[in-house]
């Protein structure tokens, strides 16, 4: 959740010298040498020591051996402050070492009872004595008492400025109102945590910090920043510990969960493995301890289908827990549980049966009852009992939140009682499903219906919640994938409803659905631009976040760097870490500080179907949502509205996928196929309803973004040339957006800030011995026909729009982040390049200045999402820049989205290699229909008509000319050229002296 707790964190360099494990290995030789020539009181405070880094550097055998002679040597001496402390260690090897809670428990307490008879004044001893009191009775799930224990290490602490023992000890007592219910408090133990050991500046204590942060927002759902503090807090403990350390072991398994929890199985699983065999060099292959990093690895396996290996690790975790030896712990009913649970998704009902009982037998906290709840609840779903499902959804609430509504009801929950943990979600969804399997089963009892769409509503309501306050869109792309449960179901439900009363308020509400499927993270991105042009920032404000951003970005291209060492890249990733923290304290403040800027960032009223419609004028909008096993087309104008459901083949995305190669390999017959099959399916259902030259706006979901619906081929009659052929964009101007929203997000905003200058362009080649870099258009014009491609091209519009343009060594990174801001229409005949596994550094290639030591002469696309722009347009006709990784519920993640989060509203993209002859051709009619008043994409309909017109047999086949899309705003752009510019200006000088020799001839008559 957004969380002000790491808002806080100031850029904090430490230089304290902590016990690193070299450390201790170099005090224990010491140490060793003391001891061997020691005797009496000064041999017991040797073998203190000694225990205590024996202790945290895992050396059992040795450390149990001294033990055992402090003790005997304590009890000789009759030495109160060694008999103490050598109960202490008992106990802590009791607990942390072998696993006896009770045991512990016993060592602990008759260590207190010795020191209170013999009245041992050892603040730290007591200080360890409460607090590890506190953590075993937080193990037996004893929670009064160990937040009562915890309180009492507090107090200690405070009066003896013993403050970095109070870091572990938040740590836990954030733990433990997690495991309560108590999630605000977790969070604010966790800020706690990392506020002392900052405070105290030791480096062990900000390890235990990061660690506490991480857990927190790991559970709050955003994985993201919990995986950037996991890998601080490893960083760390490598340093201090060393890399087989166990503290180190779980950290990794920590960073385990967080890679899992976004997908990236491949790193969840090196950090899985990595703890697990330190673990086991600890505590051998079995042991309490061992249990959580069995479970990280067998949930992989899980998701990546290696079944055998999940099951061979649930089950050597089940016996872990096993081995603490207590008749009822949640370690066991946790692993019981999670045996369960995967036995249910192999559809092993009878097992998973069995171990569910077991683990409700075994006793569960607050928070595994829920998921058990859930799980329980999931099994009678697929045993085909809903009314049991629901029941056990609703045991879950209970065990969640602490709602105690058992009694059947198609009323949901209230918003305010599940919202504060992403349990809530699912719960909800899983409730709303249960009642469309219920309508469907029972007779189809319309209150069922009703009731799952109650569910969806709410489950909307707390996906709006958590979006608004995460940070990071790592984890709102997360989110995304969770949402689509949701939305997919409201439009199914508002469907069956709208079909059932024939009421216009179910459409209403299906669409609603569908559009808030739909980019939303762009959306939010686009209106924090918004708010920080239109929302009345100081201008140093905005200076000062500009600089932040130039960090950013800095930071950025040197962690790129593969000539980078990794000391230097982790130097460069904790500046990067810092600074991302800091501009988000800076975007927090802004809310606070400035009404408008909040007013614009959080403008989240989404447009109803009738304002869509108010505002379509003459346009069509053909909405697309891909859901499991169904496609539905929103039908949209400004008199009607309608909703068609079809099925959706299994074969889509490889009919997609199929369609783009022909076209990419000038395939003829496989095009032929695929593109009238495509037709059919998607567009042919709403054919009937469309007009000859209809202006459609579309907004694609999943693998439609791939597809340009204007190259669907209307019928299927082979041995026709290209050019021949029954082309969509023969009878339709076709554009796309990301959601109807988008494409009016800014219809309501005020004072809009125009560029000054009208276009400028930018061409890529290596001729950089031209010294003439930076040339006018009206000089342009001109020059010679020995051109490369993309000079060729920007001269051809040259003759059409005035500008400036630059090639050559001038045509550089700097220089167009320099000039990109003072112009209304930008044009890029550069190369791209696409970077699928990492979207942010697919790339624009500047021409390369040496002397420039900021900027690589490369435009990632991690710059772009931090620039501002005042265009209008942005044509982007390198290659692919349309194209990119698919997100789910977000589009593709291109070079093109990256200018709609900088301020651009309308793009002209590729979604493949552009044909460097035949791209100017193509540009120039564009501008010319652009100047002759049409609207952008029926002037990009046009050009692409003209050019098959002309283009003859070899030079006609869609990968010629067809790779150009229209995304965002298509209205006309007003070009005015340079020649109409100059005349107007001559008559207004002219109209100015005959208006002053008129006033003049007066004053002289009178």
């Amino acid at each position: 959740m957004k969380c002000v707790f790491f808002l806080l964190l100031v850029l904090f360099t430490f230089t304290t010298t902590s016990h690193s494990q070299k450390k201790y290995i170099t005090e224990i030789d010491s140490l060793n040498k003391v001891l061997a020539v020691s005797s009496g009181v000064e041999r017991l405070e040797i073998l203190d020591q000694l225990i205590e880094r024996y202790f945290a550097n895992s050396e059992n055998e040795k450390m149990y051996e001294l033990l055992a002679e402090m003790d005997t040597l304590a009890h000789q001496l009759n030495d109160g402050q060694g008999i103490l402390r050598a109960y202490y260690y008992q106990g802590l090897i009791a607990f942390h070492k072998e696993w006896k809670a009770d045991q512990a428990k016993e060592y602990f307490h008759k260590a207190l009872k010795y020191g209170k008879k013999n009245k041992i004044e050892s603040p730290l001893t007591y200080s360890g004595l409460y607090n590890n009191l506190g953590l075993v009775y937080k193990n037996i799930e004893q929670y009064d008492s160990a937040i009562y224990y915890y309180e009492r290490t507090a107090a200690i602490n405070e009066a003896h400025q013993l403050d970095k023992r109070n870091v572990s000890l938040f740590l836990n007592l954030g733990r433990i109102y997690r495991t309560v219910g108590q999630f605000h408090l977790h969070l604010t133990y966790a800020q706690k945590c990392l506020d002392v050991a900052i405070k105290v500046e030791d480096e062990t204590a900000i390890c235990t910090g990061y660690r506490a942060i991480s857990e927190a927002l790991h559970y709050d759902g955003s994985s993201d920043l919990a995986r950037e503090y996991c890998r601080k807090a490893l960083d760390l403990s490598i340093k201090l510990y060393g890399e087989n350390h166990s503290n180190t072991a779980l950290i990794k398994n920590w960073l385990s969960k967080c890679y899992s929890s976004m997908g990236d199985y491949e790193a969840a699983l090196y950090y899985a493995r990595g703890s697990c065999y330190s673990l086991r060099q600890v505590y051998g292959d079995l042991h309490p301890k061992l249990g959580n990093a069995y479970v990280v690895l067998a949930g992989i396996h899980m998701e990546t289908a290696t079944y055998d290996s999940a099951e061979y690790y649930y089950l050597k975790a089940y016996d872990c827990a096993v081995m603490a030896q207590v008749e009822k712990n949640v370690i066991i009913g946790m692993s019981a549980r999670n045996v369960a649970k995967f036995y249910l998704s192999v559809g092993k009902f009878s097992e998973a049966r069995k171990y569910l009982n077991l683990a409700f037998a075994k006793g569960l906290n607050f928070g595994n009852k829920a998921e058990t709840n859930i799980l329980n609840g999931d099994l009678y779903v697929r045993e085909g009992d809903y009314l049991k499902a629901l029941e056990a959804y609703n045991h879950a609430l209970s065990a969640r939140f602490g709602i105690f509504n058992f009694q059947f009801s198609l009323e949901p929950i209230d918003f305010q009682d599940i919202s504060t943990h992403i349990n809530g979600l699912t719960i909800s969804q899983k409730k709303a499903a249960t009642y469309e399997k219920l309508f469907k089963s029972e007779s189809e009892n319309i209150g069922y219906l009703f009731a799952a769409m109650n569910n969806y509503l709410l489950s909307d309501t707390l996906i709006n919640n958590y979006r608004n306050s995460f940070t990071s869109d790592e984890d709102k792309l997360v989110l995304n994938n969770s949402s689509a449960k949701t939305y997919h179901g409201g439009i199914r439900v508002a469907h069956q409803l709208y079909e059932t009363y024939n009421n216009s308020d179910y459409l209403n509400l299906a669409f609603n659905f569908a559009e808030k499927s739909k980019s939303n993270l762009l959306y939010q991105s686009i209106s924090q631009h918004n708010a920080m042009q239109y929302g009345a920032l100081p201008d140093s404000v905005v200076h000062f976040g500009e600089e932040l951003k130039a960090r950013i970005n800095f930071y950025f291209s040197q962690i790129n760097k593969s000539s980078l060492s990794g000391s230097k890249k982790r130097y460069y990733k904790d500046l990067l870490f810092n600074v991302k923290r800091e501009y988000e304290s800076y975007l927090s403040e802004l809310e606070f500080e400035y009404p408008k800027y909040y007013q614009l960032k959080h403008a989240s009223h989404f447009l109803t179907l009738p304002e869509i419609q108010h505002r379509l004028q003459n346009n069509v909008l053909l909405e697309y949502v891909l859901a499991e096993g169904a496609i539905y087309i929103f039908l949209v104008n400004n008199q009607n509205a309608d909703i068609l459901t079809l099925d959706r083949p299994e074969e889509l995305e490889s009919w997609i996928e199929k369609f783009r190669a022909s076209i990419v390999g000038k395939d003829y017959v496989t095009y032929l196929e695929t593109a009238h099959q495509l037709y059919k399916l998607l567009f042919e259902p709403v054919a009937s309803y469309l007009e000859k030259d209809d202006q459609i706006i579309i907004v694609p979901d999943g693998n439609l973004w791939y597809l340009n619906f204007d190259l669907l081929l209307q019928e299927h009659v082979s041995g026709k040339p290209f050019q021949d052929l029954a082309y969509l964009i023969r009878d339709y101007s076709i554009s796309y957006t990301n959601s109807a929203n988008h494409f009016f997000i800014n219809d309501d905003l005020s004072g809009i800030k125009d560029a000054p200058g009208k276009c400028l362009a930018f061409s890529y080649s290596n001729d950089a011995s031209s010294t003439n870099s930076s040339i006018d258009f009206s000089v342009l014009r001109n020059l010679g026909d020995d051109l490369p491609g993309t000079r060729k091209e920007i001269r051809s519009i040259s003759k059409l729009i005035p500008g400036k343009y630059y090639f050559g060594p001038l045509a550089s990174e700097s220089v167009f982040k320099e000039e990109s801001k003072k112009y209304s229409i930008l044009h890029l005949a550069l190369h791209g390049e696409i970077d699928n596994k990492n979207p942010l550094y697919s790339k624009l290639h500047f021409s390369r200045n040496v002397k420039d030591t900021l900027n690589d002469g490369y435009l990632n696309t991690y710059e772009i999402y931090n620039m501002s722009f005042n265009a209008q347009m942005a044509v982007l006709s390198a290659c692919n820049t349309g194209y990119g990784k698919l997100e789910k519920g977000e589009g593709l993640m291109s070079l093109g989205r990256a200018f709609q989060y900088a301020g651009v509203n309308s793009l002209l993209l590729t979604h493949w290699e552009v044909a460097d002859e035949e791209a100017p051709e193509i540009m120039y009619n564009f501008y010319k229909y652009l100047k002759q008043g049409m609207g952008k994409s029926e002037a990009l309909r046009q050009a692409k008509l003209e050019y098959l017109q002309t283009a003859g047999m070899f030079k006609s086949a869609p990968f010629y000319w067809g790779s150009f899309v229209v995304i965002g705003d298509t209205s006309p752009v007003e070009i005015e050229s340079e020649g109409l510019g100059y005349w107007m200006y001559l008559l207004a000088v002219v109209a100015l002296l005959a208006m002053a020799f008129i006033v003049y001839k007066r004053n002289v008559m009178s």
